[in-house]
């Protein structure tokens, strides 16, 4: 019996081991680069760790592993290697990711093991913090890093790649900590000292966003802030259905959204404006790189922006065949706009590969919503909010996203969250 506890405790310190080294690795911006980052090597860690996940405890991942809510998740990723072996997909050990991520949330998020996940919580958030001070520094030499990274042909962008470089999956996944940071700043029961971190997480991420002229991250991240910020508090009690709404808080927070919305809508005017009277020849610049940024062909609110979207709307709607099976995953810009994960996944793969991806995402964030205490489940309720989102308006779905909306942010949450005996209700 002795040998059996021994053993199981070196089962889990190699489990531990194996999960830290996959979080670091989907932390990672650049493993797009297949041509240098294989992911054969991720597949021999996930092998580890399921190995000696189940030598551990081996109830615990099978209740993680084969629950209801994973065998609808694992949909998505059994029609690719179907649709695959009939040419209309891509499959690769890389599609495994999105699943065991929620897997991991199940096993991890629970009483007895979730102190294991603050020493791995702790390594990827200092990953997360260089990775984001790397970006900056380099952004001061070349403003455009970020979007060449996220545009550019491969072989041409490899010599500007780096495991600490943020590309545009990056700073849309890291929108989510920043909504966690904002949220556990105004809810979380922690010392003071952890509520300077958060906000000054908040501020730091919001400035990095800035520099690298993503105006929709910059958006989303401004409005719900404001939302946790004004409208969101602490609940204890269960809700009686009856919304309650504190006029004075309604207030301001629809003044903040009409200024930003007048903003929004006259940003172009605005920037013209600043640009014409500052004279600082530096300042005048940024303001050139950022008007040139958001009012060009990959500019935010650009029409052709608009046109790529209606691109894959049109394909999906364009005949019996493709509504139901869309026309692949190799097709050209002509028929896939490649602008929109929603829509260029209903145009890819039609209403048989669309619903196996969307009830995967509905599922799993109904599923990671129940271990959440009641105030922090309307912090994740926004968090997801910004995930549509992204999914409209960017194509961003990518395991980095997953692991950051659907493992990262829920865990954080979870870790400071209230003591749920004092809190109820859905």
């Amino acid at each position: 019996m002795k040998q059996r506890s021994i053993r199981l405790t070196v089962s889990s310190v190699i489990r531990d081991l194996a999960f830290l080294l996959i979080l670091l690795w989907l932390v990672n911006p650049q493993t797009k680069f297949k041509q240098y980052y294989n992911w054969n090597i991720y597949g021999i860690l996930l092998a580890a760790w399921i190995v000696f996940a189940i030598l551990a405890d081996i109830k615990a991942f099978k209740e993680s592993l084969i629950a209801d809510h994973m065998l609808l998740i694992w949909l998505w990723p059994i029609y690719l290697l179907i649709a695959a072996y009939f040419g209309h997909a891509e499959f690769s050990v890389k599609q495994m990711t999105t699943p065991f991520i929620f897997t991991f949330f199940s096993y991890y998020c629970v009483t007895e093991r979730k102190k294991l996940l603050k020493p791995c919580l702790l390594a990827s958030m200092i990953y997360v913090v260089i990775i984001t001070i790397n970006t900056f520094i380099l952004n001061q030499n070349n403003s455009q890093v970020s979007r060449i990274l996220a545009h550019g042909d491969v072989d041409e962008t490899y010599g500007l790649s780096s495991p600490f470089l943020a590309d545009m999956r990056f700073i849309y996944a890291l929108v989510a900590l920043t909504i966690v940071a904002v949220g556990l700043f105004k809810i979380s029961n922690v010392a003071v000292g952890w509520k300077i971190v958060f906000i000054a997480f908040w501020a730091w991420t919001l400035i990095l966003y800035v520099n690298v002229q993503y105006v929709i991250a910059i958006v989303t991240v401004s409005i719900i802030s404001a939302i946790l910020l004004i409208l969101v508090e602490k609940r204890y009690k269960p809700f009686n259905g009856r919304p309650t709404v504190n006029l004075k808080r309604f207030l301001v927070f629809s003044s903040i959204m009409l200024v930003l919305i007048i903003v929004f809508v006259n940003y172009p005017s605005i920037l013209v404006f600043l640009y014409d009277n500052v004279a600082e020849e530096n300042i005048k610049m940024k303001l050139q790189e950022i008007i040139n940024a958001t009012t060009n062909s990959q500019g935010a609110f650009s029409l052709e922006r608009v046109q790529l979207y209606s691109t894959s709307i049109g394909t999906f709607f364009s005949g019996i065949r493709n509504f139901f099976f869309g026309v692949g995953f190799d097709a050209d810009i002509s028929l896939i706009g490649q602008h929109s994960s929603l829509f260029d996944t209903f145009g890819r793969y039609g209403l048989i590969g669309g619903i196996p991806w969307i009830t995967g995402i509905v599922v799993a964030w109904n599923h990671i919503r129940k271990y959440l205490s009641l105030s922090f489940r309307r912090i994740y309720r926004l968090i997801m909010t910004a995930y549509v989102v992204e999914l409209v308006l960017n194509p961003v779905y990518s395991d980095l996203i997953i692991l950051f909306f659907f493992f990262l942010a829920p865990t954080f949450l979870d870790v400071f969250s209230l003591n749920k005996k004092t809190e109820s209700g859905n």
